[in-house]
């Protein structure tokens, strides 16, 4: 309860220091060759983060603004490496997440890697049907 107390004073004093609100921050679109350098979901994260539209956004920020992300995984959700420095597997971002982060991002970086997978994994399947597979 302290934790989340001192998450929204965080929060509030972001806010209050010129912030600007994630509902007034246009959406953008982050490049196409940045996208397709990405290997994993964890990287289109990872990239997602980095392209951010507001520079002072924190984790601790973000877990406020988004309910059900959980501060202390934060971090791990948009780490580049799978492995943490002790040698665990660090988690992901949630799918049902997805679309809130961007918004407080400002990018659809993680759309657009989902989006370049599936339409790489649909040409795959029309290939396959045209060799009679």
């Amino acid at each position: 309860m302290q934790q989340q107390e001192s998450l929204q004073s965080a929060a509030q004093q972001g806010a209050q220091g010129g912030s600007v609100s994630s509902a007034l921050t246009p959406m953008v679109f982050v490049p196409k060759a940045a996208v397709a350098e990405c290997k994993s979901f964890r990287e289109a994260c990872h990239l997602a983060w980095e392209n951010r539209t507001r520079k002072n956004l924190t984790f601790s920020h973000l877990v406020v603004a988004i309910d059900g992300l959980h501060a202390s995984h934060a971090s791990e959700y948009f780490a580049k490496d799978p492995i943490s420095s002790k040698g665990k597997l660090r988690r992901e971002l949630p799918a049902k997440h997805i679309a809130a982060v961007q918004r407080e991002l400002g990018n659809y970086a993680i759309s657009q890697w989902l989006i370049r997978l599936a339409q790489l994994t649909l040409m795959e399947e029309v290939i396959t049907a045209q060799r009679g597979g």
